[in-house]
């Protein structure tokens, strides 16, 4: 089991066929924080509302991170995809989870990192309503195509290799747009009066300073299937998890126990 003071995942994707739940849930199961961050696009309300998707893994994954929130700080940062929950922020009781339109992290360090999912990036960007709508197919059918494949590799027990990723990095489109989030993100947090920004939401993890500014962005449980964690230490690192998935499938979670630990057996 390891043990960091803060874990920061986002864009689960909850409510679609290619959300990597599974490995989520044993990532959880060998790794506990003080402190715990979702990033937003936790739930995918947009793909929930065209057509209902709710298997039996995306409930025992709420199960977990309720369990979680007994004995961890669990912040929960809407983005969105799940932003009808940005409208009820100050009425949303869910066990001991805090629910925050952004929020900001103090590090160990004592810096101030601002926290939020990124979405805002879209409303600044010059790009005709057609053009994103074939960005958008486009996108999704390599995830479609995406997902057949890491089905057939998590039958086979292998390591999670991302069809999509692949593709969409050879684009010079996309580094382009990920170059352009990445300065916006930078000056948000530069006019939040901070030292770095936390985001998600274009499914690409990095780590990298930009004109003084630190730039975290932790993925997504689509196609990365990774997390940003900082270490007791202070130090922090993107993490690629890879378990084996053929004792999940019908796995258990005891969310009545009193212990940390998750019976997954």
């Amino acid at each position: 089991m390891n043990h960091f003071s803060t874990i920061w995942i986002s864009d689960t994707h909850l409510g679609t066929k290619s959300s990597n739940v599974k490995h989520l849930i044993n990532f959880f199961k060998h790794n506990t924080a003080d402190k715990i961050y979702l990033v937003g696009d936790i739930i995918d309300g947009w793909e929930l509302n065209k057509k209902w998707y709710w298997p039996k893994s995306h409930n025992q994954f709420i199960r977990v991170i309720l369990k979680i929130s007994r004995k961890s700080k669990v912040i929960y940062v809407p983005g969105n995809h799940d932003s009808f929950l940005r409208n009820f922020i100050s009425l949303i009781k869910f066990s001991s989870i805090s629910f925050k339109k952004n929020t900001i992290h103090l590090t160990k360090q004592k810096k101030r990192i601002l926290v939020t999912h990124g979405d805002q990036f879209d409303s600044v960007r010059n790009v005709s309503v057609l053009m994103n709508k074939l960005g958008d197919l486009l996108y999704s059918f390599f995830i479609f195509i995406s997902t057949k494949i890491t089905d057939w590799r998590n039958s086979r027990n292998l390591p999670h290799w991302s069809f999509a990723t692949q593709v969409k990095m050879k684009s010079k489109n996309v580094k382009k747009y990920i170059k352009n989030y990445k300065l916006f993100m930078v000056n948000e947090a530069r006019r939040s009066k901070c030292d770095g920004v936390i985001c998600g939401h274009i499914h690409h993890p990095e780590i990298e300073t930009i004109d003084g500014i630190n730039y975290y962005n932790d993925g997504d449980w689509v196609e990365s299937c990774s997390a940003l964690v900082e270490h007791m230490d202070g130090t922090w690192e993107i993490i690629y998890p890879e378990f084996d998935l053929s004792t999940v499938e019908h796995s258990n979670v005891d969310i009545n126990s009193n212990s940390n630990e998750f019976d997954l057996s």
